[in-house]
């Protein structure tokens, strides 16, 4: 299969040192989905380290009593350095069975969100295409396996479009310490008003419309306001409007360019 499967604690302990000599793990999280975000499980962990592969079968495991302190020994870790994808629902998760998440040095979709914040999605297949113009010819565990392996050199090229932005406080001071102060926020939870949240998003949504309709008039055709190769398309070859940079997908949309419009 061209990776380990790791099912119980002795497994993952068996791996432990290999990750540990690594001193680095390269790792990405799928989950089960649930829209309360303090009762979101981890479905699978894909790892990779010093050349080698793994996926965690995190509900199988978990029955393992063993499990969860082989697993702490390498996430409590301050020294194994990782690379992720969404760690923020993984601080959660992992609090949940007792497992503080150490040592994250950088989260390839928080830098993407920095970057492009008017994307929306940004899944991992997506980022290594669009930064690293690499298509993964693989499926199913396969497919996340290998592009886990390319958290490092994704990070190195986010980190370098960070520092030409001028955005490394915000992420390195701001956003990244954030994420974990987030994931207390979500374990406590709050208390909220039902019906008047149900009233915000009634008229939220019919002034969404409102103003998808009179873009749509404006541009004279209709397209995906959310795709930023559109949108660019759209205001800058179409509508002939200043634009910024030009990036490998496109025009850039960012917040920048799109409020130098409003200039």
């Amino acid at each position: 299969t061209g990776y380990l499967e790791i099912t119980t604690g002795e497994a993952m302990g068996k791996i432990n040192q290999g990750i540990k000599q690594a001193s680095e793990l390269l790792v990405s999280f799928t989950y089960h989905p649930d829209p309360m975000l303090s009762k979101r499980e981890i479905e699978y962990i894909y790892l990779s380290f010093g050349g080698q592969r793994a996926l965690i079968d995190f509900q199988a495991a978990a029955k393992d009593p063993a499990f969860m302190d082989a697993l702490r020994v390498v996430f409590e870790d301050d020294g194994v350095k990782k690379y992720g994808y969404d760690v923020k629902n993984a601080y959660t998760v992992m609090k949940k069975h007792g497992i503080n998440f150490k040592a994250v040095d950088f989260d390839v979709l928080l830098a993407a969100y920095l970057l492009e914040p008017n994307t929306g999605q940004y899944s991992l297949s997506e980022l290594i295409a669009s930064y690293l113009e690499r298509e993964i010819n693989e499926t199913g565990h396969q497919l996340r396996v290998v592009e886990t392996g390319y958290l490092k050199e994704l990070s190195q090229v986010l980190k370098a479009k960070i520092e030409e932005a001028g955005l490394q406080k915000l992420y390195y001071e701001v956003e990244l310490p954030l994420t974990n102060v987030l994931s207390d926020m979500e374990m406590e939870g709050m208390r909220v008003d039902a019906a008047v949240l149900e009233k915000l998003g009634e008229r939220f949504t019919s002034e969404i419309i409102t103003t998808q309709a009179e873009i749509f008039r404006l541009a004279d055709e209709e397209f995906n306001i959310n795709s930023p190769k559109q949108l660019g398309t759209i205001l800058f070859d179409k509508l002939d409007l200043p634009h910024g940079r030009k990036t490998k997908t496109g025009w850039s949309t960012n917040q920048e360019v799109l409020d130098s419009l409003m200039d």
